[in-house]
């Protein structure tokens, strides 16, 4: 999809890579209970920092997850390097914790850390849980940096918070003027724009469209896809 060269340059931002370096010895937000008693003890107020806007009318990005409604979440291209670092401590600190509070004391909209299936931690946000037998089984997490809500299982939330410093790396955007037919995004819809968006292996150029803000969420934006390789469409 394609819009016209709108390059109308945004307000100055400040230095992205200022805004995002971490020390090596930054002091997490929540750290972990001592008492494993109720998280909201340790950090229930907390919340995370809202993504920054694109640096410009035109940038590069990568789609990271196409969610209900069509809505798409994109990881700028410049901050790569940022989130890989943030990936490291994230491992470091919470690889082979422990659960650090209660079972069943996490609140609705909590900034936590979870577990999702590839093993590596995560910053999310709780949102309720799923009850088996009458115990929580699983819950419902948002996770931040690529913005898709799933479940994981309970062991694996950690109230104790990493990155905290940082603003959140998935800014939401829309495809603007685009619509689904009959109004409404069917799953077979989501799934074919996951499988072109997400599985691009190449950044995209994103051009916000005329009349959006770069501070607008969801973004109104147009995506330029890269050339067809041999074999596709």
């Amino acid at each position: 999809v394609r819009v016209s060269s709108n390059q109308e340059p945004v307000k100055q931002l400040p230095s992205l890579t200022e805004t995002l370096v971490m020390s090596s010895e930054e002091e997490d937000a929540c750290p972990p209970s001592p008492s494993l008693h109720r998280s909201r003890e340790v950090c229930s107020s907390f919340q995370w920092t809202a993504a920054l806007p694109p640096p410009a009318r035109s940038f590069k990005a990568r789609v990271v997850s196409v969610e209900a409604g069509g809505l798409l979440f994109l990881q700028l291209s410049g901050l790569r390097s940022q989130y890989k670092e943030l990936s490291a401590r994230m491992e470091k600190v919470l690889g082979s914790s422990q659960p650090d509070c209660g079972r069943e004391s996490f609140l609705p909209r909590q900034a936590v850390m979870a577990r999702w299936w590839d093993g590596a931690r995560y910053r999310a946000v709780f949102w309720a849980y799923t009850l088996h037998s009458g115990h929580a089984a699983q819950a419902t997490v948002t996770f931040v940096d690529f913005g898709n809500t799933d479940c994981v299982a309970v062991a694996d939330l950690r109230s104790r918070l990493v990155g905290t410093g940082l603003p959140i790396f998935a800014l939401s955007a829309v495809l603007g003027g685009v619509a689904p037919v009959g109004g409404e995004w069917s799953p077979g819809t989501l799934d074919f724009l996951a499988a072109t968006l997400c599985d691009t292996p190449a950044s995209l150029r994103v051009r916000l469209l005329a009349g959006g803000g770069a501070r607008d969420r969801p973004l109104q934006v147009a995506l330029e896809l890269p050339p067809s390789g041999p074999g596709l469409p």
